[in-house]
């Protein structure tokens, strides 16, 4: 019975941690970019380690045209990420920034 109430208050703890991440990425799709990077600014200050937070700050930062910023996200997100493809992705948006 102990398993299940630690597992079940994990499970809370960790969806109330990722609560941000998913309003940044829902105010990114709704075009809400000063409300989606106050989610990430939220979400930082509770895991600032996870490399979704620096992707979606990455994408808010391109689609305001604010390419400095576009690049220490990106580059945080390749630091932070072990997923291949991702970092595969980091890459493309770092190599395209860079062009322009």
């Amino acid at each position: 019975m102990k398993k299940i109430i630690i597992l079940a208050l994990f499970t809370f703890i960790y969806a109330q941690e990722n609560d941000f991440l998913l309003k940044a990425s829902l105010a990114l799709k709704a075009g809400l970019y000063n409300d989606a990077l106050k989610h990430i600014s939220d979400s930082k200050k509770q895991e600032n380690t996870n490399s979704e937070i620096y992707k979606i700050e990455g994408l808010i930062h391109e689609a305001l045209d604010d390419r400095k910023n576009a690049i220490i996200a990106w580059k945080n997100c390749f630091k932070y990420s072990d997923n291949k493809e991702l970092k595969k992705e980091c890459k493309i948006h770092l190599k395209n920034l860079s062009i322009e």
